[in-house]
């Protein structure tokens, strides 16, 4: 057959259609049923413009963090409210998103908070990059940039922005993960979920790039390095979920016939709604992402805070000439190597669980059976390397450190799709039962659950960072670099855990 013939190892690549075992309250409503409601079988091509939109949500990432600090310095904004303003980004994913996963729910579609959580996301980014520019009209055009009305009106200008930039983004991120569920089959979750982070993958090197450009400006025709950073996100974004939102509307809309209606669902409501699984690896992407975050945001710095203090223990008393900027390599080396294994892995899990499976009449049960093991065995091993990977920082040697990140591109790309397998494998277990009793779909609210899970250690750990570096600051410990292992032992220690959780499933 022709589809069949386009079909490479990553397409057949499936999660398993075996049942949590745990009982939940929609189980005595689930009849013996045919599922006419399941998704049809998608081509390769389609399942990559339908997760393309997450190339405009990685960029608009990329620009506030590799960009928020320095800005909001050279605004004026002091250290402190810097630091507070970190909140913003963890505090949107773990309580605005899972809004608008229990809104497009209600409202049974999608589209409409893609598309315009983009155009949001669009206007939010170019007000961000323009923010100088826009308090110089609004203050008036006889005043100079440095004026004090001018300086104010940057301030609160930019922080609006940021806000609302954090916003917009949350619709996007929400719909694009919840149509992964509602527009792909059970035994392509697996495909669609590595193209996701393919296409983060991507997108992140390429914002890197740009990023690090002294280039940017001159190609992309921008004022500043910032602006034509945004110019080009804002493209990428247009493009992108542009191209989902022509997708998913070309599909057309598939309806679920829905008799028993049922009133909102609030958190608690959420929670009862989870199976005991579901919950289990929620609690593992919590110390998973306990464990990423610290990293994420302090590695370069680290690396970087190493080379100045071997540059100062070399030539003490002289210009630190030698403390040269290279952290970032670190985390580019990482993005690169976690695009690589996006490309390896996949295929990988589908040969070992294809070639462990007895051929017959079950053979594709016991594949799916066999893949979800190969999987979870994956997603611990990754979490014990990233413990030893991060250990290496104790030893302090530059060099060590940037090799071992790079290494550990392996453990981000197993973190970036993995966990949303089994979490996508086990929402749809749960929408089957909902459909059977004739339920209103839940899966945005539970995907918005998700991203609780994982913003949520994200503002414990910005809160848990800054409360031990005061803490060590009164002690007496000054010294950057240590204050920091401390972080990464915590980090160290968080992802065992999350190994254990994971083996528990």
């Amino acid at each position: 057959m022709a589809g069949d013939s386009e079909r490479d190892g990553l397409q057949q690549t499936s999660t398993t259609n075996t049942p949590s075992h745990e009982v939940t309250e929609t189980d005595a409503l689930l009849p013996q049923h045919d599922d006419k409601d399941a998704p049809p079988y998608r081509r390769r091509w389609f399942l990559i413009k339908l997760v393309l939109g997450m190339a405009g949500v990685q960029v608009a990432f990329s620009v506030q963090f590799s960009t928020g600090l320095s800005y909001f310095r050279s605004l004026g904004i002091s250290q402190t409210v810097s630091t507070l303003l970190w909140f913003i980004p963890p505090t949107c994913g773990a309580f605005v998103q899972p809004l608008f996963g229990r809104w497009s729910d209600a409202r049974r579609t999608r589209l409409p908070f893609v598309f315009f959580g983009g155009l949001a996301t669009v206007l939010s980014l170019l007000g961000y990059a323009w923010t100088p520019n826009m308090a110089g009209l609004i203050s008036g055009r006889d005043k100079s940039m440095n004026d004090p009305a001018v300086v104010k009106a940057s301030q609160v200008l930019v922080i609006f922005f940021f806000v609302a930039l954090n916003v917009s983004v949350q619709p996007v991120q929400s719909g694009l993960r919840a149509l992964i569920v509602d527009e792909v089959n059970e035994t392509q979750q697996v495909e669609a979920n590595a193209w996701s982070s393919r296409v983060n993958h991507v997108a992140a090197i390429i914002a890197y790039l740009a990023a690090a450009s002294s280039m940017t400006e001159k190609i992309l025709l921008g004022p500043t390095h910032l602006q034509a950073l945004v110019n080009l996100s804002v493209v990428v974004v247009v493009i992108s979920v542009g191209v989902t939102s022509y997708t998913v509307k070309a599909a057309g809309k598939r309806t679920v016939i829905v008799e028993n209606e049922e009133p909102s669902q609030g958190m608690l409501a959420t929670w009862n709604l989870m199976s005991p699984r579901l919950r289990r690896i929620y609690f593992a992407q919590f110390f998973s992402w306990f464990a990423w975050y610290p990293v994420l945001v302090q590695i370069t710095s680290f690396i970087d805070s190493l080379g100045c203090s071997s540059a100062s223990a070399a030539s003490e008393g002289t210009d630190n000439s030698n403390c040269t900027p290279t952290g970032a390599t670190a985390l580019f080396n990482q993005s690169v190597v976690a695009f690589i294994m996006s490309l390896i892995l996949p295929a990988l899990i589908y040969k070992i669980s294809t070639s462990s499976s007895k051929s017959g009449p079950s053979f594709e049960r016991e594949r799916s059976k066999s893949e979800l093991r190969s999987l979870q065995t994956l997603w611990i091993v990754s979490q014990i390397l990233f413990a030893v990977f991060l250990s290496t920082s104790f030893f302090q040697s530059r060099l060590l450190i940037i090799i071992a990140i790079g290494l550990n591109g392996l453990c981000w790309c197993v973190s970036a799709w993995v966990p949303f397998v089994f979490a996508n494998e086990e929402v749809i277990q749960i929408e089957e039962k909902r459909k059977a009793a004739a339920l209103e779909p839940r899966s945005g609210v539970l995907i918005g659950a998700h991203n609780t899970f994982i913003a949520s250690p994200q503002i414990l750990t910005t809160a848990f960072s800054s409360l031990l570096f005061l803490i060590l600051d009164v002690a007496g410990i000054s010294d950057s670099v240590r204050n920091v292992l401390w972080l990464f032992g915590l980090a160290v220690m968080s992802a065992l855990v999350s190994a254990l959780l994971v083996w528990r499933l």
